[in-house]
């Protein structure tokens, strides 16, 4: 069953079916972060809401230019990856990043090519 906040929230799902966020906007408005595609969520201008699990402990990314320190936020039913956070940048404090192709609008959906 399709769970919702209100009729103006756009629901989506994790791969697995599970029901994952609401939010005041459609994922395909979101600007896509450069590095990985990742959707980013401007905490200040969108009001949303997550059915994440937030790992204990930060992990730590090998990039082309460096390091990269992100929390992640897992699917509670099956564990994914869903979104992440970059904590310690001030600029990025305001922003979660959705993993791309992560959700879906529909419960056990194929993710867009």
């Amino acid at each position: 069953m399709k769970e919702a906040i209100s009729k103006d929230f756009n629901s989506y799902f994790c791969l697995c079916g599970e029901y994952s966020l609401s939010i005041s906007s459609n994922l395909k408005n979101l600007p896509k972060r450069q590095h990985d595609d990742a959707l980013v969520i401007d905490k200040t201008r969108h009001t949303f809401r997550i059915k994440f699990i937030k790992q204990p402990e930060p992990i730590i990314l090998e990039r082309e230019d460096g390091y990269e320190k992100r929390w992640m936020y897992n699917c509670r039913r099956c564990e994914v990856w869903l979104a992440y956070e970059l904590p310690g940048i001030e600029t990025a404090k305001n922003y979660l990043y959705l993993i791309s192709k992560g959700l879906v609008s529909e419960p056990f959906a194929t993710p867009p090519v």
